[in-house]
């Protein structure tokens, strides 16, 4: 709990995605990614911030390996030419 703490004092906002690539394409306004393990699970928060980005607009991936971020990642940039 004490590490909860720690970053609730620095901002972070319970549900919000991992990672957020502020790069429009040709879809969507920016990537938002969760990563997880691979039984990892999203909290409710995560579910429903995950439902607020997709309504508006974001992709945004469950990852739960390297090669699926890349992939991700690679695929969201690619359609942004």
């Amino acid at each position: 709990h004490i590490t909860g703490a720690r970053l609730k004092a620095e901002g972070v906002v319970a549900g919000v995605a991992d990672l957020l690539l502020l790069v429009p394409s040709q879809q969507h306004h920016a990537l938002c990614i969760e990563m997880k393990t691979a039984k990892g699970r999203q909290s409710p928060a995560q579910k429903e911030w995950q439902q607020h980005a997709e309504t508006h607009g974001y992709r945004y991936e469950v990852v739960r390996d390297f090669d699926t971020f890349e992939r991700v990642v690679s695929e969201h940039l690619k359609n942004n030419e």
